[in-house]
C-alpha cells in the first residue's frame, strides 16, 4: 500500500509539474506563484481519491483472477496500468506496450531443427515434427497478434498468396504424392501451441510456409492472436507439414500487442465504469475546498491589480477565473466562456454587456446577438474592455463573425488604446457588400455570412485597456457597415 501511495504521489508530481509549466510561462510572478500554490495543494487534496481509485482496480482484478475470469482480470489490469501511464506514470505501464520476441537461442530445441549460425540467429526446421520451445515465467496480460518471422528458399516470393489456413475463403491445396514434388522444393505448415494453467486449455495456430526467395530472405507471416492471461506460459513451434527441401530458417516470432483488443468491452465494464464515478465523486468533494480557496486568491489578486492600474495581470487574473468558474467545481482549469475550446481564439462577441461599450447608432437586434445599424455620422465606434475579458498584450490575427446584405459594406479600423495615450497602429477592414467586387460574395446573393476569415493582424501593447472598432465610412452614405455578431482573436506570440 505504500508503494502504491508514492506512485500516486509521483503521478500527481508528474502531471501538475507538466500543467504548472504549460501555464506558468509568461505569467506575472504573483499569478504564477497563486497557481503554484493551488496545484499543491490540490495534489495533497487528490490523493487519498487516486489511492481509493487504485486500490479497488488492484481488488477487483484479484477477485477476477480467484475466480477463473482471467479476460476480465486482464481489461481491470490494461485499465489500471493505462490510467497509471496517462497520469505520467509511462514506465509502469511500458510493459504493456512492449512486443515480445521469441528467438532461437531462447528456445528449447528437438530433433529435426539445427543451428545455421553460431548465435542461433536462424534455425533450420528439417523435417516433419521438428519443434522448438520457450517457457516464459511470466508475461503482462492482454492479446497479442503472432507473427512468424522466416526464410524459404525458392526462386520466388509466394508469400503474398493467400493463405488457405487462414482465409476460409481460400480452397484447401491439392495433396500431390510425395514421389511426384520437385526433391528442391522447402515449405509446409507450422502450428504454433500457446498453454498454460490446465483450465485455460490450449491455443493452437497455423499457417502455411512457402517460398519467400531464399532462406535469407525473411518475411512476416501473420499466424492469429493468442491472448496472455497467466503467470507462467509455454509457447511451441512445430513442423506438422513438410517438403523435401526442409520446411523453413525461423528467425524469430512476434507477439505485438493488440490496441484493438485491449479496448473491446469486456464483462467487467459495469464495475469498471462504477468505480471510476465514485472516484469522480470523491476528487470532486476533496478539491472543492481547495478551488474555493483558488478562486478568493484571485478575487484578491484581481482587486490589488484594479487598483495598481496593472491591466494586464488584471486581464491574466480575470481569463483565469473566468476557466475557473467555467469548469465547474473540481474540473480544475477548464474552458472560459469567451475562449474558443482548444484553440486559445478570443472571441470579443457584441453582446457582452458588461465589457462592451458602444457609440453612435448602433443597436443591437432583438435576439441581442447582433449589432446593427453601424454607421459613422455619429462617430459609430464598439469598444471591448480587454482586462474584463481576459485579453492579455500580443499579436493576434483578426477575424470577423458578420452577415452583409443590400446597402452594406464599407471601411473600418480595429485599434487598442488606453486613455491619455496615443492609440496603437490599427488594422484597416474592409468590408464588402452583397453588390461588391469581392469575388468571396456573389452578387446575386441576398445576404452573405462570413465566419473565420483571416483579415490580418492587430497589436495589442502591454498596458492597453480597450480595443476599438471605428466605422470610416459606408459603400452606401445612407446603409450600415454590416450587421456584426464577433470579432475573433487568435494570438500569434505569447503575453
Amino acid at each position: 500500500m505504500r508503494k502504491l501511495f508514492c506512485i500516486v504521489v509521483l503521478w500527481c508530481a508528474l502531471f501538475r509539474g507538466d500543467q504548472a509549466g504549460a501555464q506558468s510561462a509568461g505569467d506575472p510572478a504573483a499569478l504564477a506563484a497563486l497557481r503554484a500554490r493551488y496545484q499543491k495543494l490540490l495534489m495533497e487534496a487528490e490523493s487519498p481519491a487516486r489511492l481509493h481509485w487504485l486500490a479497488a482496480l488492484e481488488a477487483l482484478e484479484r477477485q477476477k483472477a480467484v475466480a477463473g475470469d482471467f479476460e476480465v482480470a486482464a481489461a481491470v489490469r490494461a485499465q489500471r496500468l493505462s490510467w497509471l501511464k496517462e497520469g505520467g506514470m509511462r514506465s509502469a505501464a511500458a510493459a504493456v506496450l512492449q512486443p515480445i520476441s521469441l528467438k532461437g537461442a531462447d528456445a528449447k530445441t528437438k530433433s529435426g531443427v539445427e543451428a545455421v549460425d553460431q548465435k542461433k540467429e536462424s534455425m533450420r526446421f528439417r523435417r516433419n515434427g521438428a519443434s522448438m520451445e520457450w517457457e516464459l515465467p511470466g508475461q503482462m496480460p492482454g492479446t497479442y497478434q503472432v507473427s512468424l518471422v522466416c526464410g524459404v528458399i525458392g526462386r520466388f516470393d509466394l508469400t503474398n498468396q493467400p493463405d488457405p489456413l487462414r482465409d476460409p475463403r481460400e480452397p484447401l491445396p491439392v495433396r500431390i504424392p510425395s514421389q511426384f514434388i520437385d526433391p528442391g522444393l522447402a515449405g509446409g505448415v507450422v502450428e504454433f501451441r500457446k498453454t498454460g494453467v490446465l483450465n485455460e486449455g490450449v491455443r493452437v495456430l497455423r499457417c502455411s510456409v512457402r517460398s519467400t526467395g531464399g532462406w535469407t530472405v525473411t518475411r512476416s507471416l501473420p499466424m492469429g492472436s493468442v491472448t496472455l492471461d497467466s503467470k507462467s506460459v509455454k509457447f511451441s513451434l512445430k513442423a506438422v507439414d513438410a517438403l523435401p527441401a526442409g520446411v523453413m530458417d525461423f528467425y524469430r516470432l512476434e507477439l505485438v500487442p493488440d490496441a484493438r483488443a485491449a479496448g473491446a468491452d469486456v464483462q467487467g465494464a459495469k464495475e469498471l465504469a462504477r468505480l471510476k464515478d465514485v472516484y469522480q465523486k470523491q476528487s470532486t468533494d476533496l478539491s472543492k475546498g481547495v478551488n474555493a480557496r483558488y478562486l478568493k486568491g484571485l478575487a484578491d489578486l484581481e482587486v490589488s491589480a484594479s487598483r495598481n492600474g496593472d491591466n494586464e495581470t488584471l486581464a491574466l487574473v480575470r481569463q483565469e477565473r473566468k476557466r475557473m468558474e467555467g469548469a465547474g467545481a473540481g474540473a480544475g482549469v477548464g474552458a472560459s466562456p469567451n475562449i474558443a475550446a482548444g484553440t486559445g481564439r478570443h472571441v470579443l462577441a457584441v453582446k457582452e454587456k458588461l465589457y462592451v461599450l458602444l457609440k453612435g447608432e448602433s443597436r443591437l437586434t432583438n435576439q441581442g446577438d447582433y449589432l446593427t445599424r453601424m454607421r459613422p455620422a455619429k462617430s459609430c465606434e464598439v469598444i471591448w474592455k480587454l482586462a474584463g475579458l481576459g485579453v492579455p498584450s500580443g499579436t493576434y490575427s483578426v477575424a470577423l463573425d458578420y452577415r452583409v446584405m443590400a446597402g452594406n459594406g464599407g471601411s473600418a479600423t480595429l485599434f487598442a488604446s488606453s486613455p491619455g495615450t496615443e492609440p496603437a497602429p490599427g488594422l484597416s477592414i474592409e468590408v464588402a457588400g452583397v453588390d461588391g467586387n469581392r469575388g468571396s460574395i456573389p452578387k446575386s446573393a441576398a445576404i452573405f455570412t462570413s465566419q473565420g476569415e483571416v483579415l490580418g493582424n492587430v497589436v495589442i501593447p502591454k498596458g492597453s485597456q480597450y480595443l476599438t472598432l471605428r466605422v470610416d465610412s459606408l459603400n452606401d452614405p445612407g446603409g450600415s457597415l454590416c450587421d456584426l455578431k464577433a470579432i475573433e482573436l487568435m494570438p500569434l506570440t505569447a503575453p
